[in-house]
């Protein structure tokens, strides 16, 4: 959802620009996300919007207390993925800048047992713990499951959606 000062924009009606921090939350082979659609397989990893004059890694921390309630985070940059993809007649172009964090086993477990609904999250997350290896198909945007493994690179990636939602 679009508030005040973020970095979303409309070039005209079918043009649409954004920059996003995205956090990759790790813990023993998994990684945190949020199922976006109950009817396929397709994940999102958490974040949002930087906003105007807000340093990336700023926003990073930001999202993580808004929509996860977590503070004290030490996050370490990750990588940028430049993200191409058509949804609606819409062509989008987003600036994905990654944080990334190895959390211990009291965090692991408190966003297990977090009660979502109290979180600037979507109606009807489903937010989980799920093997990196088995979702790098279905994680998006493509190629972002390179970047969620605690030894990875940083990486400057893109991906250029060839398929229409």
């Amino acid at each position: 959802m679009q508030e005040q000062d973020d970095l979303r924009y409309f070039l005209n009606r079918k043009q649409k620009f954004d920059v996003r921090a995205v956090l990759i939350l790790l813990h023993q082979g998994e990684v945190f996300v949020r199922q976006e659609n109950s009817k396929q397989e397709l994940y999102i990893l958490p974040g949002g919007a930087v906003k105007f004059n807000e340093e990336s890694q700023s926003a990073a921390e930001r999202e993580a207390y808004e929509e996860l309630g977590l503070t004290d985070l030490k996050l370490e940059f990750a990588g940028i993925l430049e993200n191409f993809w058509k949804l609606k007649r819409i062509e989008y172009q987003q600036l994905n800048l990654i944080y990334r964090q190895e959390v211990n086993d009291e965090v692991y477990h408190q966003l297990q047992h977090l009660d979502y609904q109290k979180f600037d999250l979507p109606p009807n997350s489903d937010l989980k713990w799920v093997r990196v290896d088995q979702i790098e198909d279905t994680l998006h945007p493509k190629g972002i499951a390179r970047i969620c493994y605690p030894k990875a690179k940083v990486q400057h990636l893109i991906n250029l959606q060839k398929i229409n939602f």
